[in-house]
């Protein structure tokens, strides 16, 4: 098993440096934010509060990653 182990560890550490390489992931979080953006507008509009308290700490979880490039 530990062959095994190893060998799917490199394969996800390639694929986890492809895709920063790529930019993929921070391009995922930006759309992921735009869509985030226009609940919490809906939210607002609606008067939900609890919708827009939720959708608001995703945002700024989103910022932080992007700020610290945690993607």
């Amino acid at each position: 098993m530990g062959i095994i182990d190893l060998i799917r560890a490199t394969i996800e550490f390639i694929l986890r440096v492809w895709g920063w390489v790529s930019g993929r992931p921070k391009q995922q979080l930006h759309s992921k934010r735009v869509m985030l953006e226009e609940q919490s507008r809906q939210a607002q509009l609606d008067g939900d509060l609890d919708v827009l308290r939720k959708t608001r700490t995703e945002i700024e979880e989103i910022d932080r990653k992007l700020s610290t490039g945690d993607y």
